[in-house]
């Protein structure tokens, strides 16, 4: 777990990124997930605990990776039904391997050699790189383990179909320009396979050509300020953005709005600390199917009452691509080489 913010005052950026194993208790199926927070949160994890453990929201929603800021995979065939204590049809949301408890497949490891013997099945990914300094977070992660794993390809409810075999993330926080990159480097096991890039947010975002914007009003029962969100999608090129959303379309997995047959609303007003479930999702696709598909998206977070902002374009020289910004702190560039996890930092005075 990765934590990050750009200084101690009450108008900070908070950023979180997850990408490890999995521990079976009380892990959600979210690795490679990322949060970003400026006066409110801007990329949520969505969803609601409840209205209790084992509901039709929590297990098909709020527990899958649909919920979450990352990368789903879809095949129209991963359909299998939960065969622990009971059979239970579980939404198909693309998201990574149902490992952990709540699916009733498994007692938990009850030990270290327990859960080493068991390895296959809960090594769900790994941090490969990470750097920190004064201007910079950056984090390099295979979450490949997460979506796949020797048992995957039969269709069984938890390993599920094979649809991913590589799914590399690099989550970068340039705290001197306050602004967030992710990459994402995409294999599908078949190019039809449909690719979604997650990012949820309490309103709707307004959506562009290549971008979309988000805008967060002040929240006083949450202490919040309020925050805006500037979104641009530089890879794939022509990609497609779909907000999804609002009024019964909240928790939409798989055809089918997870709001507790509309009783959720309810019981969210009626907790008694403010909750964040989220009402809308971002999807950025790909234009057309391809096996391997990469995603390069900029996020710039800031306060509701901000007007700067940083000037965003793609670049590239030779076989090095990457993202320009240009700030009051001058020029930033992040190189990175293609199919690979290099990501390199030029600024005005040098690498």
């Amino acid at each position: 777990m990765v934590v990050a913010r750009s200084d101690w005052s009450p108008d900070a950026t908070y950023v979180s990124f997850k990408a490890g194993d999995n521990f079976w208790s009380h892990s959600h199926l979210d690795q490679g997930a990322f949060t970003l927070y400026k006066g409110g949160g801007l990329a949520l994890d969505s969803g609601l605990y409840g209205p209790k453990y084992g509901s039709d929201h929590h297990m098909n929603y709020t527990y899958q990776s649909i919920a979450h800021n990352l990368v789903t995979v879809t095949d129209p065939s991963d359909t299998a039904s939960s065969n622990g204590k009971t059979v239970r049809e579980i939404a198909n949301d693309g998201g990574q391997r149902r490992i952990g408890s709540g699916w009733g497949l498994a007692s938990a490891p009850i030990d270290v050699t327990d859960w080493l013997d068991q390895r296959a099945l809960y090594h769900t990914g790994s941090i490969l790189g990470y750097h920190a300094d004064a201007g910079s977070v950056v984090a390099v992660a295979d979450v490949t383990p997460a979506y796949t794993n020797s048992h995957s390809g039969v269709g069984e409810f938890s390993h599920r179909t094979r649809r991913v075999e590589r799914l590399w993330r690099t989550f970068i926080y340039d705290r001197a320009a306050d602004i967030v990159i992710v990459r994402d480097l995409v294999t599908s096991s078949r190019a039809e396979f449909q690719k979604r890039w997650l990012l949820h947010t309490t309103t709707r975002p307004l959506v562009g050509e290549g971008r979309f914007h988000v805008d967060l009003p002040p929240n006083p029962a949450r202490k919040q300020t309020g925050g805006q969100l500037d979104a641009y999608v530089l890879l794939p090129e022509r990609a497609r953005l779909n907000a999804i959303g609002g009024q019964g379309f909240e928790f939409w997995v798989d055809g089918k709005n997870y709001d507790e047959n509309g009783t959720l609303a309810s019981v969210i007003a009626s907790r008694n600390q403010p909750v964040e479930p989220g009402n809308w999702r971002i999807e950025i696709s790909p234009p057309s199917p391809r096996t391997d598909d990469e995603f390069l998206v900029v996020l710039v977070p800031r306060l509701s009452t901000s007007v700067s902002r940083p000037q965003i374009r793609k670049i590239g020289t030779g076989k090095w691509y990457g993202v320009e910004v240009s700030g009051t702190n001058g020029v930033r560039r992040w190189w990175f080489s293609p199919n690979r996890t290099d990501v390199t930092l030029e600024t005005a005075t040098g690498s």
